[in-house]
């Protein structure tokens, strides 16, 4: 069964997966570091999947305690047209935005949005 509950042209962009240290993954990649969400950044391939990789930075990082608490999975992206209209059909399908839209520095400014399902977990949507 194929569900959109983020609208027909919704796609699958990565995973999103907290490390406690990107220099620990042995991989030669330019991270970014993303002052808004308070985490550095990378990218990098699995079998032919887009796995971000999150780093915490700073006490304050919404990813801390995860990475604290060996919790690796952190959430799934969609890659959106319309930030706003998936977040309107998000909560349609039984989501709870957790974070309004802002920028997203390693996705050169384009927005992100975070929604939540008791069943699906944590969602980001990226706008196209």
């Amino acid at each position: 069964m194929i569900i959109h509950p983020f609208g027909e042209n919704s796609s699958f962009h990565h995973v999103g997966l907290a490390v406690s240290s990107l220099a620990e993954t042995k991989l030669e990649i330019q991270p970014v570091i993303d002052p808004i969400q308070k985490v550095k950044i990378a990218f990098a391939e699995l079998d032919g999947c887009r796995i971000e990789l999150l780093e915490p930075i700073g006490d304050n990082s919404p990813i801390l305690n995860s990475v604290k608490k060996g919790v690796k999975l952190l959430h799934i992206c969609f890659e959106v047209d319309d930030l706003l209209l998936a977040m309107e059909n998000a909560r349609g399908n039984g989501f709870m935005v957790i974070a309004s839209p802002v920028p997203a520095v390693v996705f050169k400014n384009r927005r992100i949005a975070w929604v939540f399902h008791s069943v699906w977990g944590v969602i980001e949507l990226l706008e196209r």
